[in-house]
């Protein structure tokens, strides 16, 4: 198993295809399982992200974990 952690600072509109795309790209080249996980520096809705499309019957999509860190950090 492979595990693909991304950290984000802040909201991007592609974040979850690029979150899609990595772990594709990854499961490609190693032919492992992949989990994929989103640290977040910035508030969000929900506890997943998730990106996906079908057509024809045919669907493909990626749900993964978020994790939020919410808060000030000081300078010292």
């Amino acid at each position: 198993m492979l595990v693909h952690v991304e950290v984000q600072g802040q909201n991007e509109a592609d974040f979850a295809q690029r979150m899609f795309v990595y772990n594709y790209r990854l499961y490609d080249r190693h032919a492992r399982p992949v989990v994929s996980l989103a640290v977040l520096g910035e508030p969000s809705r929900g506890d997943h992200g998730e990106f996906g499309y079908e057509r024809w019957g045919c669907r493909m999509g990626l749900r993964f974990p978020l994790v939020r860190f919410v808060g000030r950090v000081s300078a010292a």
